[in-house]
């Protein structure tokens, strides 16, 4: 038994010693072996190792094969990158290089060496592949692919306070919720049940170089149960252009958006927008834009509100976790806006900012959270004299919760839950405004 035993860990020891001989007298092969194994932790490994062939050509391309197929593509790039420097008419490692860039997300590069390929005498079966990729970066390129998106929201809700609601807190974006003192009169204004049906399309897609266009229309209608004289209407004209440039997306967007009153054309606002979005890494993104908005009433009596606006925001999103996990978003904002009819007295600074965030609960089941807080100084003092020297305020608190339940690929279940109140130093613009709806959500 113990002659079998010492035999059995003679060939053990022998085994070992030939497989480490093997490994240190010939790493090229053990590399292409590994490789057309499909071994590719293992060659990376071993490829490792053997830092010292670095700069040889053969050692690079299998071991950046190994790097790009072992989940560590940057390091098999740069590896290719040199070996090309020194070999340009190495076909087979340019292929490789491509192939890296696809697998990284680098689209344009990858299409640039792609195209240097396909420009030589090479197999129809090398063609078709490369015709592949090439498909496959028209699908999945932010730059090339065409984005064709609709969207349709039937939903039943309760809104606590009507008046608010409609004319004030749901004004055309941020900017105007805080609310206009003429029809903010009531704190509590009439509760009704409503039913509320929202659209929108969008495109998107390539026009030269890193350019993309986009064009998007989204409308809007609401009815209330018990106060039908208010029920509201809108409407979103969006057309922009985008460029992008690796980690960085510039953006110029124009905006029109009229909103009506039972059945009556209220405002619209005409706004322009240049936003900078920098990708730090794959979970995190830094966000900036600079806007000029300008809000116009269609009736009689409302000139009196029209406004002026530019603003700044500035923010950022960090994504936490895998498969499932949190995404939050900061964003702070400053704006003055400019009473064009009676300057001084409707005039004010706005500053604020909102927290958000947006998580995945489930495959199916997604939420967001969001806080708000909005300060506006008026550009008058108060009226009494013995508070000359106290600058009116608005001080606007925006809570929000949305939940959504994915069906299928098409149809979802929606809610949502807000809270809208002001603490003005204005007394006709103090109110609170609550609401609450479920609907469904279609994507096409």
């Amino acid at each position: 038994m113990n002659r079998y035993k010492r035999f059995y860990f003679f060939f053990l020891f022998l085994s070992i010693l030939t497989f480490s001989s093997l490994v240190k007298a010939d790493p090229i092969n053990n590399l292409s072996d590994l490789i057309q194994q499909k071994r590719y932790q293992e060659a990376f490994d071993i490829g490792l190792g053997h830092q010292e062939l670095i700069g040889n050509p053969e050692f690079d391309y299998y071991f950046a094969i190994a790097a790009i197929d072992s989940a560590h593509p940057a390091l098999g790039i740069v590896t290719l990158e040199r070996l090309l420097t020194l070999y340009p008419e190495n076909d087979q490692a340019r292929l490789e290089l491509a192939r890296g860039y696809f697998l990284s997300g680098n689209y344009e590069k990858a299409k640039i060496e792609f195209n240097k390929i396909l420009q030589k005498n090479i197999p129809d079966s090398l063609k078709y592949t490369i015709f592949k990729y090439l498909d496959d970066i028209k699908q999945h390129d932010p730059v090339s692919r065409t984005v064709k998106n609709g969207y349709l929201n039937v939903s039943v809700g309760e809104s606590s306070n009507v008046i608010t609601e409609t004319l004030g807190a749901n004004d055309s974006s941020w900017l105007y919720q805080v609310v206009d003192p003429f029809y903010t009169s009531l704190i509590n204004g009439p509760q009704s049940s409503y039913f509320d049906t929202n659209a929108g399309y969008l495109i998107s897609g390539h026009m030269v170089g890193s350019l993309r266009y986009l064009v998007q229309l989204d409308g809007s209608y609401r009815n209330y149960t018990a106060l039908s004289s208010f029920d509201q209407r809108s409407t979103s004209s969006t057309l922009g252009i985008e460029k992008l440039d690796n980690a960085n997306q510039y953006s110029f967007i124009t905006n029109i958006r009229q909103d009506g009153l039972n059945g009556g054309d209220l405002r619209t606002v005409y706004s322009i927008k240049s936003g900078w979005n920098k990708n730090i890494s794959n979970n995190t993104t830094l966000k900036s834009s600079i806007s000029y908005s300008m809000l116009r009433y269609n009736n009689n009596f409302a000139p009196i509100y029209n406004t002026n606006m530019p603003a700044i925001a500035i923010g950022a999103s960090q994504w936490v976790g895998g498969a499932h996990g949190f995404k939050f978003d900061l964003e702070m904002n400053a704006a003055q806006e400019k009473n064009i009819e009676s300057q001084n007295f409707l005039s004010r600074n706005i500053i604020g900012g909102k927290l958000g965030v947006a998580s995945i609960l489930t495959t199916n089941l997604t939420s967001y959270l969001s806080a708000g807080y909005y300060k506006s100084n008026y550009w008058n003092s108060q009226v009494n004299p013995l508070f000359s020297n106290q600058i009116r305020q608005d001080r606007l608190l925006a809570l929000a919760l949305s939940l959504k339940l994915k069906l299928d690929r098409s149809f979802s279940l929606i809610g949502n839950l807000s809270r809208l109140s002001n603490n003005s130093e204005f007394p006709t613009s103090v109110f609170m405004q609550q609401e609450l709806n479920v609907g469904v959500n279609y994507n096409w």
